[in-house]
């Protein structure tokens, strides 16, 4: 299933994804914008638990999910692309721009930006796999991780991307680091900077002894 140059604006959910809800198969989002969704638990634009899904030249802005996680995407498992996509101005309490909890997910020549939370501004992962490249991740705001906030058994790569202009009120502007067990990050040709936190500038890495992370919420069937 494809969607080409759609719109879903004004929608809101009891329980997740305001948007789209995709559970299984295979659907491609191309040149959509989703905006000023809200769904109750999380992924007020887009919410993913299983399947192949594709955003292509996309844009996910002013989504809210008020009291959960995931403003722009919730991504619970499944193989997920962003390509050429903007991910911007989405509140939420945990993950302003999206969270991975599971599945494999490739960030590709995309921005996320001017999104806000309490964990993770930009993006919030705490489990699967997640590469990030060529892209820019600038002006989110969060408690902890203004821009990323990875957690948890994650593989996260993050390549020839530039964090700048981050902030958290906590610590951690640009990236707050809590990994365990098999969980791995690498940065690699990344500019950092002009991020600000009050006990932390770029970075905090915690991995002895780490905050209790965003408590993921229970899946419930799709209604």
């Amino acid at each position: 299933m494809s969607f080409i140059a759609c719109r879903f604006h004004s929608n809101k959910a009891a329980y997740w994804g305001g948007g789209a809800f995709v559970s299984r198969g295979q659907v491609t989002f191309i040149d959509c914008i989703m905006h000023d969704n809200e769904a109750t638990n999380g992924g007020a634009a887009a919410y993913v638990r299983d399947g192949f899904v594709a955003f292509r030249n996309c844009v996910l802005n002013d989504n809210q999910v008020p009291g959960g996680v995931g403003g722009g995407a919730y991504i619970q498992g499944g193989t997920v692309s962003f390509t050429g996509s903007s991910i911007r101005s989405n509140t939420a309490l945990g993950a302003g721009g999206l969270i991975v909890f599971d599945g494999t997910v490739t960030i590709d020549s995309c921005r996320i930006h001017s999104n806000s939370a309490g964990d993770g501004g930009g993006m919030y992962v705490n489990g699967g796999q997640v590469q990030l490249t060529d892209s820019d991740v600038y002006d989110n705001a969060a408690n902890y991780g203004g821009g990323l906030n990875i957690q948890g058994e994650s593989s996260v790569v993050v390549s020839s991307s530039n964090l700048y202009r981050n902030s958290a009120s906590s610590t951690g502007g640009a990236f707050y680091l809590s990994t365990r067990g098999s969980g791995a990050v690498h940065i690699n040709h990344v500019d950092i900077y002009s991020n600000s936190a009050n006990y932390v500038r770029a970075t905090r890495a915690d991995l002895a002894r780490p905050r209790r992370p965003c408590a993921r919420a229970r899946f419930r069937p799709y209604h």
